[in-house]
């Protein structure tokens, strides 16, 4: 069966987003790009490969591994379509996946060579812009995350993180703006290891855990944390 751009809700994808249907087909006319369906558990990209098509997820679930070597470790993110997988790795001097990216189940990808984004960009401003949106987030994302990384533990990581929606929210009811396995990928650390120090913060009358909000009960002890 060959799938046309039609049989999907790329609109939803943060890439096409605010454009209608016309624009997304005068977008795409007379461009070269393919619709690939891949089997569970195949790979889509391997880590370190050079990347030369933007990648969009339309149909199924991927993960993204990264291998630690020097901890052995293998961190893992899991991305439901429709999303962009590969936005910000696609220009560059160094454009090569950091990741490996394999499918979960078996999945759709859209696969648009670098010469017809470079067409699209010039074709449309909206998705223009979301383009550069998706790369400058990314980038954000990544300097947020160092932050995190220059603490050593958990309880730091944590600390500095309420303190900071404490400060822009100007509330000390936090609603979390990510889910747990989110905000331990931010931190760098396991999720179970986060939820250890969440409930040991309980326990010790530093915040209360409420569904998804957390309150604030002593910023004094939470600067102490961090020796502010």
């Amino acid at each position: 069966m060959k799938y046309q751009l039609i049989d999907y809700n790329l609109a939803s994808c943060n890439l096409f987003k605010g454009l209608d249907t016309d624009e997304i087909n005068f977008l795409f006319k007379d461009l070269h790009y393919q619709i690939k369906n891949i089997e569970k558990e195949q790979h889509i990209a391997f880590q370190g490969a050079v990347c030369n098509d933007l990648l969009v997820l339309l149909a199924g679930k991927v993960s993204a591994e990264i291998t630690d070597l020097k901890e052995g470790k293998i961190h893992v993110a899991e991305i439901p379509a429709v999303s962009n997988l590969a936005a910000a790795f696609l220009f560059g001097n160094k454009n090569f996946f950091p990741i490996d990216i394999i499918a979960k189940e078996e999945v759709v990808v859209l696969k648009i060579p670098r010469e017809s984004v470079v067409t699209m960009l010039g074709r449309n401003f909206k998705f223009s812009l979301n383009l550069l949106n998706a790369v400058s987030g990314r980038a954000q994302y990544l300097m947020e995350k160092m932050k995190y990384l220059s603490f050593q533990t958990i309880k730091e990581k944590l600390a500095l993180y309420l303190l900071k929606i404490s400060e822009k929210k100007k509330t000390d009811i936090i609603e979390m703006e990510f889910s747990q396995q989110k905000m331990s990928e931010l931190f760098g650390v396991a999720r179970q290891s986060l939820a250890r120090t969440t409930k040991k913060m309980c326990d010790e009358n530093i915040i209360k855990k409420d569904k998804k909000k957390i309150i604030i009960l002593s910023k004094k002890a939470l600067r102490d944390i961090l020796k502010l």
